[in-house]
């Protein structure tokens, strides 16, 4: 990331935790627990939400990488909500000779079904259906749409014995979808269908001070939530079939009632995925707390208010 990207994202961080207003938890939340919006993995809670910038640089095998993307999730009734993402990729290439590459990747367009909620035991599972038609940047797009049906959960350890207490402010989460290409191609490596899965380890910091023990500490470190996410994508069928790329991403996310800031070091598992770690780094805004009558209306359902109800 450039020098003045870091100076803008931590002047943005300085100004929303000295003016925002203490967390409501109105997103995210299961009985107790309130699940902050994960930055690697799918989040599993239908919600009206956008993530911009979602900024991110890493050097790969292919070269230096750096993106910004947008999405926008709109609920359509209390369990139900569809999210569209955008990214756009700037490539530098690692031999000098070649050109530097610019251009959107494929958009995705996302249905989240909440088919199972647990408030006793803080439990969460949506079904997923994404689809990425073939629109975008030549160079950055893939040819034939794809589409992917996934699941996604998350479950919260609050319903432990009061011996473990320590432990429950520990989340887990984690999401698996299959990605396949659709339509008549030519080429046997564009045919490959590729399995996406990952986990969530978080620590809530709100949760251990509302629930568990105050230990005194203050804002904005109050607000925090520890976390890390393992994603993996392997193809199972193709030319690379079996060939699994994987990064580690530890970080640290901050909720308020209107914003969430977040930010992760992507660290390469493997040859296949690279040597060198990257950094990620998004800003989640909770729009029906923002403008409550502009985004609480549903389509199949009306008025629902904040995401909480």
């Amino acid at each position: 990331m450039r020098r003045r990207d870091v100076f803008v994202c931590a002047a943005m961080l300085a100004v929303v935790v000295d003016v925002a207003p203490a967390p409501s938890w109105a997103h995210g939340v299961i009985g107790q627990r309130f699940f902050p919006e994960s930055l690697t993995i799918e989040d599993p809670f239908p919600s009206d939400e956008a993530d911009f910038p979602a900024v991110s640089f890493i050097k790969g095998p292919e070269g230096n990488e750096r993106a910004i993307g947008l999405e926008f999730s709109k609920r359509l009734s209390p369990n139900l909500a569809l999210a569209v993402e955008l990214e756009h990729v700037a490539l530098s290439p690692a031999d000098p000779a070649d050109e530097r590459q610019m251009g959107f990747n494929n958009p995705e367009f996302l249905l989240k079904y909440a088919m199972l909620r647990d408030p006793d035991h803080e439990t969460i599972v949506t079904a997923t259906l994404s689809v990425a038609p073939p629109w975008g940047d030549k160079g950055f797009t893939e040819r034939n749409p794809t589409l992917a049906p996934g699941l996604t959960f998350g479950k919260g350890l609050g319903d432990l014995p009061g011996g473990l207490r320590y432990l429950k402010p520990i989340a887990l989460g984690g999401a698996v979808s299959l990605e396949t290409p659709l339509g008549n191609i030519g080429d046997p490596a564009e045919q490959t269908s590729t399995l996406h899965y990952g986990f969530i380890l978080e620590y809530s910091i709100p949760y251990l001070q509302s629930f568990v023990k105050d230990v005194g500490l203050s804002k904005p470190f109050s607000r925090m939530v520890p976390i890390v996410e393992l994603s993996l994508a392997t193809p199972v069928n193709g030319p690379d079939h079996g060939a699994t790329t994987a990064f580690v991403n530890p970080g640290l996310i901050w909720a308020g009632k209107y914003v969430q800031l977040g930010a992760e070091a992507l660290i390469p598992l493997n040859d296949r995925t690279g040597h060198n770690v990257g950094v990620l780094a998004v800003v989640h805004w909770y729009l029906d707390d923002l403008a409550p009558s502009a985004f609480t209306w549903t389509p199949f359902h009306g008025p629902l208010g904040p995401s909480r109800r």
